[in-house]
Order: C-alpha cells, then structure tokens, then sequence
C-alpha cells in the first residue's frame, strides 16, 4: 500500500514531512510510469 510510506497525520499537525518517504513513493511512481511507457510502446495499437 502505498500510504505504508505515508503517514499523513503529522503533515497536517506539524506541517512537516519525512523527504525519505516521499522520495520512496516518487522513485515507485517514476518506476511505474517508465514501466507502462515501455510497455505501451511494445503494443501495436
């Protein structure tokens, strides 16, 4: 799950964040879309 690396409750007290988490969920992301570029690229549409 993705809310696993993010826990929103102290942004919203603090209005701080972890930049680790983020950067987590940022290189997840960045890997999924590489991956369905990839593959739509392969598909003969």
């Amino acid at each position: 799950s993705p809310t696993q690396f993010y826990d929103p409750t102290p942004t919203l007290i603090d209005g701080s964040f972890d930049p680790i988490d983020s950067a987590i969920l940022l290189v997840a992301f960045a890997g999924l879309i590489l991956l369905s570029v990839a593959a739509f690229e392969r598909r003969d549409l």
